[in-house]
């Protein structure tokens, strides 16, 4: 019985060691038939190393593939510069297309599960029909489609099966029916949702769309990220397409807030693992968004929830824009954060001037600290300090320390002193102390600062966007903003009230921009421009519209 399994196991092995040998001597032949098919398709000129490289692939259909992808990249790269070079180069490109097609379709065949195979089977395909022009792209879609959706659907975290796809769909856009249409938009969104092809794909996608009219329906396949409406907008002003311009920021904006959103649930449930540090990188990322009153709660809850930890370097520039744009809202309309926030935003910003600091720290509920940064300055009452002076009347009014606060008003700049906050202060301690001359003084005085009209003079030019103290007479719809100057082409600017967008629009020199926000009469505003486009911009007079009929 031994002897029966004994020879039973030769046999066996015998007959394993000849189909290896089989096989070994198969794919010797199938080596040396790709070796000639390379060498016959002038592949090597475009990769000389390429038949070392089959002949260290560990299978023929590996070997196969390989040189299917040289085939197909050779194909694609191809470009002749002399012109009567180019008949003989479009006939060879073809046969080498050709061929990386039947190739891959072989491999597809033996190995179903390869998704480039199936890729470069239907891309071969495309590529060799849209040379020539053929109307079997239209007619036999099945040739080249097929393969690559079933690319798509073998791998679909892959993005070069879409990448294809859309590409080949917005050259084919115009012959496409609707159905086909709104299908290819799917694939289109799909493949643009990858940042590198977007960055490939995203310029031809909108060429398309315009050479069909069909630019609005085109933003709906762009991706809802930040980066991809960022660059849309560079497109659009580069185009100075304003209209597009305004729309890509607003969407910019909405993938801006929904990123917040995202970034500050992933924070919440880091901490609550446990993560405190990448919790505390993640809960500073979602300040990383220009200064607005809509993003302000998730910047509040970022800020309260937020673990200890250093502040500063890269986050930096945000968090001081954050800081100034609120030191900025508590002088003009009372603070948009509460103190302890307030403080722990000055804490992280990190290499703050002494105003702002001495400032930030009056507003966070520290008066002692911002009279230190004071007392070390070498001028606490030039014009710089004024935010800080008012800041500091108001505390010591609040401390009922009246009379300190009348003082640190009277040694306010000139300057200030003309201001709506400076006023609305001086009520306000007037009230605090019984002085009904003071209060009469004060409303006198704010009702002198309500106009109708403010001239080129009055706007403050800083940089990016000037800014305007605006206190309405009359109730009104909106306003007008002479421009004096702005870019040949035109700009989009972005007009702001009281730290909210009041408006995106289009601007042109000695135009005038009309925003329509309703105003009340008596508080002040505070009116800012800037140019989001680039570019120069300075502003003119500012006059109220009429009232609505």
């Amino acid at each position: 019985m031994k002897k029966g399994w004994r020879a039973a196991l030769v046999v066996l092995g015998l007959v394993l060691a000849a189909v290896s040998v089989w096989q070994l001597a198969s794919y010797r032949r199938e080596q040396g038939r790709l070796d000639r098919l390379a060498r016959g398709s002038g592949v090597l000129a475009y990769e000389p190393g390429l038949p070392e490289g089959l002949a260290r692939e560990p299978s023929p259909w590996h070997a196969r593939l390989l040189l299917a992808r040289q085939l197909f990249a050779s194909a694609s790269s191809a470009s002749p510069v002399e012109p009567e070079e180019a008949d003989r180069s479009a006939a060879a490109t073809l046969r080498r297309l050709e061929l990386a097609r039947r190739l891959a379709a072989s491999v597809a065949v033996e190995r179903p599960s390869s998704w480039e195979a199936a890729m470069l089977q239907g891309a071969a395909a495309y590529l060799g029909w849209s040379m020539q022009r053929d109307r079997r792209l239209l007619t036999e879609p099945g040739e080249w489609e097929a393969p690559l959706l079933r690319a798509l659907e073998v791998a679909p975290g892959r993005p070069e099966p879409a990448r294809f796809l859309a590409a080949a769909y917005m050259e084919l856009w115009p012959a496409l029916s609707r159905g086909k249409k709104e299908t290819a938009r799917g694939l289109v969104a799909r493949a643009l949702a990858d940042r590198r092809t977007f960055e490939a794909l995203i310029e031809p996608w909108l060429q398309t769309a315009d050479s069909s009219g069909e630019r609005t329906q085109a933003f709906s396949a762009v991706p809802l990220q930040p980066w991809a409406w960022e660059r849309l907008q560079q497109i659009e002003a580069r185009d100075a397409d304003w209209e597009g311009y305004r729309q890509a920021r607003l969407h910019w904006y909405a993938s801006l807030e929904r990123s917040m959103r995202a970034s500050l649930a992933e924070a919440e449930a880091r901490l609550q693992g446990g993560d405190a540090v990448r919790a505390h990188l993640l809960f500073l990322s979602v300040l990383q968004v220009p200064p607005r009153r809509r993003f302000l709660p998730y910047v509040e809850s970022s800020l309260s929830q937020c673990p200890p930890g250093p502040g500063g370097g890269s986050f930096a520039p945000a968090l001081q824009a954050w800081l100034d744009w609120s030191l900025d809202l508590c002088l003009w309309k009372g603070c948009p954060v509460p103190e302890p926030v307030l403080r722990r935003l000055a804490g992280l910003s990190g290499g703050l001037a002494p105003t702002t600091a001495a400032q930030a720290a009056v507003l966070g509920g520290d008066l002692a600290e911002g009279e230190v940064f004071e007392r070390r300055a070498e001028e606490p009452w030039s014009a710089v300090w004024g935010p800080y002076g008012i800041a500091r009347a108001r505390a010591l009014a609040k401390r009922r320390d009246l009379a300190e606060a009348g003082q640190a008003l009277d040694n306010l700049h000139p300057l200030w002193k003309q201001s709506a906050p400076y006023w609305m202060t001086r009520l306000a301690l007037a009230r605090a102390a019984g002085d009904g001359l003071g209060e009469a003084e004060a409303r006198r005085r704010l009702t002198d600062l309500r106009r109708s009209e403010w001239s080129f003079r009055e706007w403050m030019l800083r940089d990016p966007a000037p800014r305007l103290e605006l206190v309405p007479a009359v109730a009104a719809p909106g306003f007008t903003i002479e421009i004096l100057e702005a870019p040949d082409a035109g700009a989009a600017v972005e007009v702001r009230l009281d730290g909210e967008v009041a408006a995106i629009s289009p601007v042109r020199r000695s135009t005038a921009l009309v925003v329509r926000r309703p105003l009340k009469p008596g508080p002040a505003y505070l009116l800012e421009i800037e140019a989001v486009s680039g570019g120069r911009l300075v502003p003119g007079t500012v006059r109220l519209l009429p009232p609505s009929p």
